[in-house]
């Protein structure tokens, strides 16, 4: 199983903003995971990071069905 988590002792989650190079680099790593595992299915959850759209966006443009 692999997470994205951000340590709350030192963040608020509401505070948490990724930017571009930052996003880019957890979109790679997803990318990199995803080809590794080659699962049949990805859970996502919505993230109070709103960083959920981008993994299902991803996941779509490299052409992989969604329900």
């Amino acid at each position: 199983m692999h997470a994205v988590r951000v340590n709350r002792a030192h963040h608020k989650l509401e505070f948490i903003h990724f930017d571009a190079a930052a996003r880019q680099r957890m979109l790679e790593a997803f990318d990199r995971i995803v080809d590794e595992v080659a699962p049949d299915i990805v859970h996502v959850h919505p993230l109070v990071l709103s960083f959920e759209s981008y993994l299902i966006e991803r996941l779509k443009a490299r052409g992989e069905r969604s329900s």
